[in-house]
């Protein structure tokens, strides 16, 4: 979505510039390391090293200083099943819980 390397100031622009309701914002997170570069080798515009800026900027202080400014508030899949009335899965467990 963002290609510039400040990516922190586009997702807090993005933020900003919210209308309320319902907005999905799809990030792809990765760190920038040898399994997420072998993984993803071929695509340097879209690979290891955008991911980790993806990364860094959705878990920067300025990011979630504007999530907490503009009232958002960050729901999961299940919350938006329940809001478009889906049936909603229940979660799984994992036998370590």
């Amino acid at each position: 979505m963002f290609r510039s390397p400040d990516g922190t100031t586009n997702y807090v622009n993005l933020i900003k510039n919210l209308q309320p309701g319902v907005t999905e914002v799809f990030v792809h997170l990765a760190h920038d390391d040898v399994e997420s570069q072998a993984i993803m080798v071929g695509h340097p515009e879209w690979g290891a090293a955008w991911r980790q800026r993806e990364f860094d900027a959705v878990s920067s202080a300025e990011f979630r200083k504007a999530l907490e400014e503009n009232h958002v508030v960050l729901i999961g899949w299940r919350n938006i099943q329940k809001l478009i009335g889906g049936p909603v899965v229940p979660a799984k467990t994992s036998p370590n819980r």
